[in-house]
């Protein structure tokens, strides 16, 4: 299975700009190595981000997704949420890091307890459960605190210490070049490839 970096595939569809088709495959989505900026929804890899309440996203740069307000500009806090919803309407094998985790004494870092609110395909809720305090470098795994069933989207909740989504990984459907609609250079570079492999056959 392929883990796919989300800025390089991004740039490479948008820059040839290729009609889509669906490939399932492992999909990582990086957020932490995003530009800075505050936006209202933010679409990535098939991943629509959107605030669960009040405020908008603080997408950092290093740092990952937050929310703008609370005890932080810059992190998902107080009576904040976050949600995250699949594109193609499910996904399975859901994870994600904290920011603070990953880059604050891993191994170490006790967190508050914060929660997770998981949609089944449809969205309808499946019920909140709560992400534990921990002394161990964790990764939250979404699916497996909903007996691993197909997910439209979870949301995350808060603490008072605060939590940065530093980056998530899913398995799922996601677009992918169709060779149909290569462009002439492209095309070209194709052709070129499978005449060398014919010639030296």
């Amino acid at each position: 299975m392929r883990i796919l970096n989300s800025v390089i595939l991004q740039t490479l569809l948008l820059t040839l700009g290729l009609s889509q088709i669906s490939h399932a495959t492992v999909i990582f989505v990086d957020y932490h190595t995003l530009p800075t900026q505050v936006v209202t929804s933010y679409d990535l890899l098939g991943v629509n981000v959107t605030t669960a309440g009040v405020g908008m996203l603080q997408i950092l740069n290093t740092g990952g997704i937050g929310v703008v307000g609370g005890t932080s500009q810059y992190t998902i806090d107080g009576a904040e949420s976050v949600r995250f919803t699949f594109d193609t309407g499910s996904a399975t094998g859901i994870s994600f890091d904290d920011y603070y985790v990953v880059n604050q004494n891993p191994g170490l870092y006790l967190r508050p307890v914060a929660s997770v609110t998981g949609y089944a395909v449809g969205g309808a809720s499946l019920g909140t459960v709560s992400i534990l305090p921990f002394t161990v470098y964790p990764t939250t795994n979404v699916s497996a605190l909903f007996g691993g069933v197909a997910l439209s989207g979870f949301s995350v909740s808060g603490n008072q210490t605060g939590m940065q989504i530093y980056d998530l990984t899913y398995n799922g459907t996601l677009p992918t070049p169709e060779p149909s609609t290569f462009g002439p250079g492209i095309l070209a570079l194709v052709i070129g490839a499978a005449a060398r492999r014919h010639a030296h056959a």
